[in-house]
């Protein structure tokens, strides 16, 4: 059995047309141009978009170093101002003749006078004060 060559030529065609599949060059020049104009605007919408968010997201946290740079100075300033104002009191309280007499003689009546005079750092009285011990040395 030979192959005629008309059948041969039309196989070698089809399977070029097969092969070739969808490019750009097939289309005709009246769709090729607004799709090539339309992916370079995309393109350019796309990296404009990426650019504004990369300025948003890097002003936001520049913003935000700001802020809280702003914030730790105020609460470090604050523990400066209230440190020596907690050691006076704590200095006034602990020199206190209630509380020296309940440390040289632990009694009820000593007791009483020692809680009155802790009573100043109450949380009522002091927010910042969680608790309070009388300790001897």
């Amino acid at each position: 059995m030979s192959k005629s060559p008309q059948n041969t030529g039309s196989k070698i065609e089809d399977s070029q047309t097969r092969r070739s599949g969808f490019t750009l060059s097939n289309l005709p020049i009246k769709h090729r141009l607004p799709l090539i104009i339309g992916t370079i605007l995309l393109s350019i919408i796309l990296i404009s978009i990426w650019a504004s968010y990369r300025a948003v997201k890097d002003s936001a946290l520049e913003v935000g170093r700001q802020r809280l740079s702003s914030l730790t100075q105020q609460l470090a300033l604050q523990l400066q101002q209230s440190v020596p104002l907690i050691l006076g009191r704590t200095y006034t309280v602990a020199n206190d003749t209630a509380i020296h007499a309940f440390l040289q003689s632990p009694s009820s009546i000593t007791r009483a006078g020692a809680v009155a005079v802790l009573q100043e750092f109450s949380s009522a009285k002091d927010p910042n004060s969680l608790q309070v011990e009388l300790l001897s040395a």
